[in-house]
């Protein structure tokens, strides 16, 4: 690809970069930025290992994309990692000496029209720290929607500045890619405004069903437990007769103090109403949805265990304002 020539908003400098896909030879540049940027403490600790990176782009897991000067720096990174039907948009990652050269927003859009050639993928899918504001008005401009939060999903590091929450949520940003239309999602009708607006904004259509139908016989749940960010997620494909002894069995497993649970609740299936009214009472509260990411649609609910959340300290855009705005009505329900 051809060199850019991009003008500092600040100085007025200009720079010459041009954007490129990973070569086995920027795993040491990636890593120098993540420790510049966050120094030891990123979640992803493998991330450090350069064999690994060069690992993950081999096989087609990750696909870092590069923003390199004409003096052959790597000025800035962003990764892409597919997951079935969606592909999340992660690492993006300016050295602090190229700054205020809108890097970060050209490799956004390499980032998208990359996806775009991607066969099969609904959506691209981000989440945002919400601590300040610089990735949500990043991606609202290039048409990602703010569609719930991620509540208590990481630890609060020096980097938080939050002296009040000791976990901070990450919220949750969908781009449509190809999706006209999703499958029937059941859903309890006190979130039908909050949920036709998404898919309405998502250009996505969608038929509600508000009716509670029976559990299934059996539940369908996996879990995955983010050690160092003392983190569940719960995936309930089908809500059984055993769903709540099964999800008390995880958190009996998991207890330890600070750790959350987040669940994914499966939409697409009728058992999804009565899921809901069991949850709640089981100590779990409404945090958005997960839209046109996968084979279902998903609600996603929380529980903090106990783990404070003060809302007013997150940093939001108007639109993602109206998500935090939504979801702490019902946190302050529980």
């Amino acid at each position: 690809m051809d060199y850019i020539t991009l003008k500092n908003s600040h100085t007025g400098e200009k720079i010459s970069v041009r954007l490129r896909t990973f070569e086995p030879k920027d795993a040491e540049s990636i890593i120098f930025c993540i420790r510049e940027e966050y120094g030891e403490i990123y979640f992803k600790s493998s991330f450090y290992n350069p064999n690994y990176l060069i690992e993950l782009n081999e096989v087609g897991k990750i696909k870092f994309l590069i923003a390199e000067t004409a003096g052959e720096e790597v000025a800035g990174i962003l990764a892409l990692n597919p997951i079935g039907r969606m592909c999340e948009i992660s690492t993006a990652i300016v050295q602090k000496k190229y700054r205020g050269f809108g890097i970060i927003r050209k490799l956004f859009e390499m980032a998208v029209a990359e996806i775009q050639k991607m066969k099969n993928v609904y959506a691209a899918y981000g989440r945002t720290v919400m601590y300040h504001t610089t990735t949500q008005k990043l991606t609202e401009e290039i048409k990602f929607e703010p569609c719930g939060l991620l509540m208590s999903e990481c630890l609060t590091d020096e980097l938080c500045n939050d002296d009040f929450n000791l976990k901070h949520p990450l919220g949750i940003l969908i781009r449509n890619i190809s999706r006209a239309k999703a499958d029937k999602i059941y859903i309890c009708s006190e979130h039908n405004q909050f949920v036709q607006d998404i898919y309405k904004t998502l250009a996505v259509e969608v038929e509600m069903d508000n009716n509670i139908y029976d559990f299934a016989d059996d539940s369908q749940i996996y879990y995955e437990n983010d050690e160092f960010q003392k983190s569940c997620s719960i995936f309930i494909n089908v809500a059984g007769k055993d769903m709540i002894d099964k999800i008390n069995s995880i958190e009996n497993k998991l207890a330890a103090p600070l750790e959350t649970f987040n669940v994914f609740l499966n939409l697409n299936h009728k058992s999804a109403n009565l899921a809901y009214e069991k949850l709640k009472k089981a100590g779990y509260f409404f945090s958005g949805i997960r839209p046109i990411c996968a084979e279902n649609e998903f609600m996603v609910m929380h529980n903090p265990k106990g783990t404070a959340i003060n809302f007013d300290k997150f940093a939001a855009t108007d639109k993602f304002l109206k998500v935090i705005d939504y979801v702490k009505k019902y946190y302050l329900a529980i």
